[in-house]
């Protein structure tokens, strides 16, 4: 889950009043191109499972999602949408088409300043995070507001936050000065911490690559836990603008090329951080205790000029709406887009700018670069012994977002301005 300013590529950008392009802008790509490990080793161990198509979507949104809808499924089978572009919270039925607007932006008791990921509550229920506000706003079974709760207090009980994935790159990295929850299981908030102040840096120079704590905070009033520190993408380079000529330069991430760590928390309490090096999971149990698996077969598959062509597209296309909403539109004249110094040569084994989906059976859905076509996004079933079960392929540009009991939810953007949520059989797993 991702409270903001996912997930990058895919953008999601909240409106900020009176916010300037450039803090808009690091809150929308909160990546940059960074050195990359070595993962074009291929571990030993067995070959990769067939890429395996997924169901065909059984239902489809008729409304378009222009960022990546943070849901979950309510027990009549609809799904509870946090539409940050549009500034609302909806309840849509995928089979009906019908949506309804639950809540807006305002200062109100039934409004909210800025909503994060919807999380499983005590009876059903569901528990959205306003931040700004400092409170959780719960709604009924069926999606409708209830009553909101100052932020902090104990007696959260429901299943796992989890089956929901964040945008792309779970807001990891973006240069943040506050710990982002990010998962809500049981009596636990899950929370990413942030790396220590770094001097200011000028315009154009990477950021330094830092790593990041994870805490475990018990609603029970047992305290806080450490469990351990991730490695996330790099922060942003900042536009460069020119006073003179109005000209201003923006910095092409290359996050889905890269490698780096990724995780998801379970509904007993446990973590699972996946390592790009070797394709490894530490595993990080309820009790503290820990265990690392073994490396997951992997190919080394080259980056092509179509890759980098997909990433140069997306981020302009990403760069031309922050800028058609900015209030310093006005002062730009002209944009200008830089691109990476050294594009990585391989793929790493699993995207780092996506967090993993948990799936029925608390197996791991990691997004990774299929091997029998470009056009095409395919991931990984990893068990929670570390072993790869199965491998998926869905249609170019559409990605797991969520698990229910009515099937598996997936973010289809490969039509501008059409971007749909739909709904899929579960699929059958070994």
């Amino acid at each position: 889950m991702t409270l903001g300013l996912p997930r990058p590529l895919v953008v999601v950008l909240p409106r900020i009043p009176g916010a300037s392009l450039s803090l808009a802008f690091s809150l929308a790509f909160p990546l940059a191109l960074v050195v990359a490990t070595d993962v074009s080793a291929q571990p030993a161990g067995a070959p990769l499972p067939p890429e395996r198509p997924f169901p065909a979507a059984t239902a489809v949104s008729k409304v378009a999602f222009e960022s990546w809808p943070q849901m979950r499924e309510l027990t009549d089978g609809s799904v509870l949408v946090v539409d940050q572009p549009a500034d609302r919270i909806v309840r849509v039925n995928l089979v009906s088409g019908k949506v309804d607007e639950v809540m807006k932006v305002g200062a109100e008791e039934n409004q909210f300043r800025v909503a994060g990921q919807p999380w499983a509550w005590r009876g059903d229920s569901t528990a959205i995070l306003d931040l700004v506000k400092g409170r959780l706003m719960l709604f009924t079974p069926e999606g409708a507001f209830a009553r909101s709760q100052p932020f902090g207090m104990a007696g959260g009980r429901g299943g796992a936050a989890g089956g929901a994935a964040g945008p792309p790159a779970g807001g990891r990295g973006g240069g943040r000065r506050a710990p982002q929850p990010r998962y809500l299981s049981g009596e636990f908030l899950f929370i990413e911490g942030t790396p220590p102040p770094a001097p200011p840096l000028p315009p154009g120079v990477s950021p330094p690559r830092v790593p990041v704590p994870i805490y475990r905070l018990s609603l029970a009033g047992r305290g806080r836990d450490s469990l351990g520190q991730i490695l996330p993408l790099a922060p942003p380079r900042a536009p460069l603008a020119s006073s003179t000529t109005g000209t201003r330069t923006f910095y092409t991430p290359a996050a889905p090329l890269l490698p780096a760590d990724v995780w998801a928390a379970f509904d007993d309490g446990g973590i699972a951080i996946v390592r790009p090096n070797g394709y490894r999971i530490d595993f990080v149990a309820v009790d503290g205790s820990r265990a690392r698996t073994d490396s997951i077969p992997y190919p080394g598959i080259p980056v092509t000029d179509q890759d980098r062509k997909r990433v140069l597209k997306h981020f302009r296309d990403s760069t031309a709406e922050v800028l058609r909403t900015s209030a310093e539109r006005t002062q730009t004249s002209s944009v200008v887009f830089a691109e990476p110094a050294n594009w990585p040569t391989v793929h790493p084994p699993f995207r780092g700018d996506l967090a993993p989906v948990v799936g029925p059976g608390d197996r791991l859905w990691l997004p990774v670069r299929c091997t029998t076509t470009e056009a095409a996004q395919c991931y990984d079933v990893i068990d929670r012994q570390g072993k790869r079960v199965d491998r998926w392929q869905l249609p170019d540009e559409t990605y797991i977002v969520a698990f229910g009991k009515s099937g598996v939810y997936s973010y289809d953007r490969q039509k501008r301005g059409k971007e749909r949520l739909q709904r899929h059989p579960l699929p059958v797993t070994p």
